[in-house]
């Protein structure tokens, strides 16, 4: 999420990048959304956009191997 040029995902796209449901990838960002590593708004209808917050980006930059 961070590396690409896309503001915000849905759990269908993440889960799309994993090879795996929708279902998945709502639970891995519930979970990081819980963490304050994403965020996410419901602009209105059946979608949930998310994105990473800048806790997020300090705790990769943190933790990311150089």
């Amino acid at each position: 999420m961070v590396q690409s040029p896309d503001p915000a995902f849905t759990a269908s796209e993440v889960g799309d990048e994993f090879d795996k449901t929708r279902q998945w990838g709502h639970q891995q960002l519930q979970k990081l959304e819980s963490s304050e590593y994403v965020d996410s708004k419901n602009p209105g209808g059946n979608s949930r956009f998310y994105w990473v917050t800048d806790e997020g980006r300090q705790y990769l930059s943190e933790t990311r191997e150089t």
